[in-house]
């Protein structure tokens, strides 16, 4: 398994000036059509994949609740040498979904630091076309557009809340809704 982050924005927000931020940030900006998740969006609504490196596993914005135990590790690193993963791939996983991820395996996967998602969404919202932006964590088994996924609900936040040093973090499954700050 590993940890995939996706976004929720409304379809006017994808704009040249949008996807540029993307770019800029290194944020994915590919749309999903997921048969299990689209449904569960309003009609105005894009699911995009938004991970740029092999999986997000080290992120501190979905930390994971309960550590992997051993025997659970074991059997994922057996399907990943099944699909063909190198012991080097391998080593990397392994260092990034360890307990607490750490910033090092973070960063040298392409996972983003708290920071850098505050920064994204701030500048993401300060543009006239995006409302909001609404991030999920899912921890995958299969693939992104095949994943039969169950959102848990909404929950909105503010922006500042990724700079506190007493972010919690995000609940799986549920669509954290960032929007911009009203005058």
């Amino acid at each position: 398994m590993c940890l995939f982050i996706t976004a929720v924005v409304p379809h006017t927000a994808l704009t040249d000036d949008f996807l540029a931020l993307c770019e800029r940030r290194r944020v994915g900006a590919t749309i999903v059509d997921n048969a299990s998740i689209t449904p569960q969006l309003s009609k105005d609504e894009r699911y995009l994949w938004v991970t740029r490196g092999q999986c997000d596993c080290g992120s501190r914005l979905f930390a994971q609740s309960a550590h992997r135990s051993a025997r659970q590790r074991e059997r994922q690193i057996a399907k990943h040498r099944k699909h063909g993963w190198s012991e080097a791939k391998i080593d990397k996983w392994v260092a990034s979904t360890r307990a607490g991820g750490g910033a090092a395996s973070a960063a040298a996967s392409g996972v983003h630091s708290l920071e850098e998602w505050a920064n994204f969404l701030h500048e993401a919202l300060a543009l006239k076309s995006t409302k909001y932006v609404a991030l999920v964590g899912h921890w995958y088994s299969g693939g992104v557009p095949d994943e039969s996924i169950h959102l848990l609900g909404r929950e909105r936040h503010d922006v500042s809340e990724l700079r506190s040093p007493d972010f919690e973090p995000l609940s799986h499954d549920v669509v954290h809704e960032y929007r911009a700050a009203t005058p």
